[in-house]
């Protein structure tokens, strides 16, 4: 099975990914285009009216999508506006909840989570005890791993020269709740500019899969991998 991981595309909707062979696609968060990320009536449309007919034109037979810190509609999900969003679509959003996919005999487990430690006031950042109480109901013995956040001294170094201090800025209590977990695969977003070449703990292979840079310019390319 053919897997292609993305994060942060801020309202970029490629139209070169519609040549990309995929059965699934992940989507690891902050898909709300930033000039209208806080206009949730207008990132509602735009999912409604973009985002839901890009995905339908990709070649992947199914999508698994997270929520990242921008994006504000699933934070709050006012009158419960997503309820039937995807409904009769490739789409299949996850919070903190478990899905499977199967296709020509092969069925995959894929579990994502959206939440941030808590660096100024955006949508899915709490507390370090709150994210280890959300980070506990993680699975074990699952194939892919969907976080917004990077796991703490894995990929979370920012390399844009401008921004380097060489730092780990990951997030501790994610990396504390998957070490000694079976988890074939951990994808995640948030951060850009770190290491985009696959970070190996254990046999656990974390990828960075952001397409954009720190100033949100299409950048690096979409992560295919097969399982």
């Amino acid at each position: 099975m053919k897997v292609m991981a993305i994060s942060d595309l801020h309202g970029f909707l490629p139209e070169k990914y519609k040549d990309i062979d995929m059965d699934v696609l992940c989507i690891c968060g902050d898909i709300s285009p930033l000039n209208i990320q806080l206009d949730e009536g207008l990132v509602y449309q735009w999912i409604k009216s973009r985002f839901i007919p890009w995905i339908e034109s990709l070649k992947c037979k199914k999508c698994f999508l997270i929520a990242g810190n921008h994006d504000f509609i699933f934070y709050h999900n006012k009158n419960n506006l997503l309820s039937k969003l995807f409904d009769g679509t490739k789409v299949e959003y996850l919070q903190d909840k478990l899905s499977y996919f199967t296709f020509e005999d092969k069925t995959i487990k894929v579990y994502g989570t959206p939440w941030c430690h808590i660096f100024y006031n955006w949508a899915f950042m709490i507390d370090d005890y709150s994210l280890h109480q959300k980070f506990s109901k993680i699975p074990d013995h699952i194939d892919i791993l969907m976080t917004h956040d990077v796991p703490y001294n894995t990929c979370d170094i920012i390399l844009e020269k401008e921004l380097y201090t060489g730092e780990h800025i990951g997030n501790i209590p994610l990396k504390e709740n998957i070490v000694g977990k079976d988890i074939k695969y951990v994808l995640c977003g948030h951060l850009h500019t770190t290491s985009h070449e696959p970070f190996y703990m254990g046999d656990t292979i974390i990828k960075q899969c952001s397409v954009v840079n720190e100033w949100c310019h299409l950048t690096y390319e979409p992560y295919i991998f097969e399982l």
